[in-house]
């Protein structure tokens, strides 16, 4: 909400080692992560597809970007 989303990403990403995909999938950090990360994003929705390929909102997330 500040901005800052080179530090959301940061900490979004630290939560995903916290409570790791598909339980808190990658698909919310698409409004916070810069552009700057697209492939980092990418590569969390495809991971989270891996481990949970019937659950739809990674790949709605690569369709958007």
């Amino acid at each position: 909400m500040e901005g800052d989303y080179d530090r959301a990403a940061e900490l979004y990403q630290s939560s995903l080692e916290l409570i790791p995909p598909p339980k808190r999938t990658p698909f919310s950090a698409g409004p916070t992560i810069s552009r700057a990360a697209f492939w980092r994003l990418f590569s969390e929705c495809k991971r989270a597809i891996e481990l949970d390929p019937d659950f739809g909102n990674p790949y709605n997330d690569i369709a958007l970007t």
